[in-house]
């Protein structure tokens, strides 16, 4: 069995953990291959009659059906990406991949239609898939609200433990580390919301003096700051723009540049959609792509 899952964030990397914890529980972990994957890594090489699960990623979608090809129609893909979940609908996507995504509507916005989702993280969505019955873990349901855009009505809580979390966890393996001493980690959620405070205290402060050096571009006709930069979300640091959307970029090496889109607000637009013209793809309100010409965008204004 393969595990693919999104290796950026720990929305991703707790969704491996929960995999892995069903799999200890029902002896089959001996059995798995977990891949860790982002936007621009080459796609992996997989031997054939496998089932694979796919977690809080989304390969292109001819690459989509090679992995159903390659399981023999045992793939499971967990995902809450508006942007990969619409192209797959719009593709008349596989039987396979509709079981477990999230309920997608369309709704119209102001001056275009947008594509919403049900508000939950991947990892939810994992732990729901295999604990259908089972209570989910205060942990998943707040890395999951993180990453499904939920912190921003709980007077920033889940945003603190977020902040505490990224300090603390690294991987899959860390974040299942979590449930081998569970009562352990139980008692402790206030205190890492504290910690996490502390953290944020500190990113704010430095977040302003970065935002100072963002330059003024365009990116299809729409106003954005961009700032170079890595993991730059200025939705999460109380920062004001007047521009539709921030880009933030940074050199990941062998000539390719990793670039996120953000926008908030009530001239948010989908970046989702911005991303996946490039090849990449995301959420409504943060996405990104991989480029290896940055010049194109810093010199569009």
């Amino acid at each position: 069995m393969y595990v693919i899952y999104h290796s950026r964030d720990l929305d991703g990397q707790m969704s491996a953990a929960i995999v892995l914890k069903h799999a200890k529980e029902n002896k089959y972990h001996t059995t798995i291959d977990f891949i860790g994957w982002d936007y621009g890594d080459p796609i992996p090489k997989l031997e054939k009659g496998r089932r694979i699960v796919m977690c809080d990623i989304a390969f292109p979608i001819e690459e989509m059906y090679k992995l159903c090809d390659l399981s023999e129609g045992s793939f499971v893909w967990i995902d809450h990406h508006a942007s990969a979940i619409k192209e797959m609908l719009d593709n008349d996507g596989p039987a396979y991949c509709k079981a477990v995504i999230p309920k997608v509507k369309t709704i119209r916005g102001r001056n275009k239609d947008s594509l919403m989702i049900e508000k939950k993280g991947a990892c939810e969505l994992t732990w729901e898939y295999f604990y259908p019955v089972s209570k989910m873990p205060l942990i998943v349901r707040y890395l999951g609200s993180y990453d499904s855009f939920r912190h921003k009505s709980d007077e920033n809580m889940i945003l603190y433990f977020q902040y505490a979390a990224r300090a603390y966890l690294t991987n899959y393996k860390e974040c299942y580390n979590i449930f081998e001493y569970f009562e352990v980690f139980e008692g402790n959620y206030e205190r890492w919301i504290e910690r996490g405070k502390v953290i944020k205290l500190y990113l704010n402060v430095e977040a302003k003096d970065i935002f100072k050096t963002a330059v003024d571009i365009k990116i299809d006709g729409y106003n954005f700051k961009a700032i170079n930069r890595q993991r730059f979300n200025p939705n999460n640091f109380d920062l004001n723009y007047k521009e539709e959307g921030v880009m933030s970029y940074y050199y990941k090496g062998n000539g390719k540049w990793e670039v996120s889109l953000y926008s908030d607000g009530p001239d948010a637009i989908d970046v989702s959609v911005l991303a996946k013209k490039r090849n990449g793809g995301g959420h409504t309100g943060a996405a990104g792509f991989i480029t290896d010409n940055i010049e194109q965008y810093l010199n569009s204004e």
